[in-house]
């Protein structure tokens, strides 16, 4: 029989991660505002005196022998954290940050030993530049171009990008541009630095959820690089790295779940509704009933989150097993959060709630690195055997 319990060492890292996350839960309201993000890579965001405490990544990744698994533990570390609203900061700002810097990823994966060297490890934080203005993350509606200019090779870029996570906080954007000269269809990867003449950067958004994230826009206009710049992957090389990080999401999405349901548990409790497990549908309320029906399916994303994260440790990547995840408790979250309010009543709408926040944060989660009803079409299509262009 599968032992799911973790070790005493598995254990130790979970347990301070979930003392962590108390402390954060208290601060929530606090983060749930824009902050100031200025353009040289620092954050004004604060950080409570009390959050001084273990880094439990830096324990696992020191003793990782003793472990079931990186990929495993960081999950159920981010899911933690995520149950305590803790919010994202980015290196250096936090040294026990999780790495899901997917542009470094696809340089690494993709990038000659040159471009490794000049944006790799020693590079501050790259940030993923793909959504448009009325495009979306659609590939095939992407409107910015880079030309080759044959007197000096340089690329020059043309174009919007919107909704770019850690954009003013990092040291330049992998972007993804159409190439008109190889083709209708080409999309190149080009290495976007924010110091040169051409690059503007947009204000922040005010957002729904996460508003404590940095999210803007740039414009690139007649934006000159030299042909060092561009990486040799393709459109397919730079979606294949969400395969390695989509899963992370379901674990955001799982830890908002999770968060909800214990508040929604001692709300009862407190109400005197018992949650019974055992009793039969004419001995237990409604409302204990129908708690028990969304324990039962976030325990359903969990255990799918658990096997997408083993068969990426063990076999690797995925697509349609990381779509799953996400697909679970992503759309889960929707549904559980909002049913934990109906639960409550008007007093979840509160601002005394961690609740009502719980719900707008986890909205994203059914949207970034894929939303729900794609993923929905990438798993449909291989359960059935269907092409993309039979099912779309």
């Amino acid at each position: 029989m599968i032992n799911f319990d973790p070790n005493p060492f598995e254990a130790e890292l979970l347990a301070e991660t979930a003392r962590q996350a108390t402390v954060y839960r208290r601060y929530a309201r606090e983060f749930d505002r824009p902050q100031d993000h200025d353009l040289n890579g620092s954050v004004t965001m604060p950080v409570p005196e009390e959050a001084e405490f273990l880094h439990v990544r830096n324990l696992l990744r020191q003793r990782i022998d003793e472990t079931s698994g990186y990929d495993l533990m960081e999950a159920l570390i981010y899911l933690e954290e995520c149950k305590g609203a803790k919010p994202f900061y980015p290196r250096p700002v936090d040294a026990d940050a999780f790495d899901t810097n997917l542009s470094k990823f696809l340089l690494k994966a993709v990038g000659t030993p040159e471009q490794y060297e000049k944006w790799g490890d020693g590079y501050g934080f790259l940030s993923w530049g793909m959504t448009e203005p009325g495009a979306g993350s659609d590939p095939s509606s992407m409107r910015m171009t880079a030309v080759r200019d044959s007197a000096t090779g340089d690329w020059v870029l043309n174009g919007e990008k919107i909704f770019i996570s850690q954009v003013q906080e990092a040291a330049g954007i992998v972007t993804m541009a159409r190439v008109p000269e190889e083709g209708p269809h080409s999309i190149g990867l080009f290495v976007v630095e924010k110091d040169r003449p051409g690059f503007t950067l947009g204000r922040q958004f005010k957002k729904l959820g996460i508003r404590n994230r940095d999210l803007a826009s740039f414009a690139l206009d007649d934006y000159r690089i030299p042909d060092v710049n561009r990486l040799r992957g393709s459109l397919k090389d730079a979606l294949n790295e969400f395969n390695g990080t989509r899963s992370l999401i379901a674990a955001e999405a799982l830890g908002l779940i999770s968060a909800a349901l214990d508040i929604t548990r001692g709300a009862l409790e407190e109400a005197g509704v018992e949650i019974d497990y055992t009793a039969s549908a004419a001995r237990s309320t409604a409302a204990a009933d129908r708690f028990i029906d969304l324990e039962a399916e976030y325990e359903a994303g969990y255990m799918t989150l658990l096997h997408t994260r083993w068969l990426h440790q063990t076999q690797g990547r995925d697509k349609v097993r990381t779509a799953m995840a996400k697909v679970a408790a992503a759309g889960g979250a929707r549904r559980i959060i909002r049913e934990c309010m109906d639960i409550l009543g008007p007093n979840s709408t509160s601002k005394d709630y961690f609740l009502e926040q719980a719900m707008r944060d986890s909205r994203i989660t059914d949207i970034y690195e894929g939303p729900g009803e794609v993923l929905r079409l990438l798993i449909a299509r291989d359960m059935l055997g269907y092409s993309a262009r039979e099912l779309n």
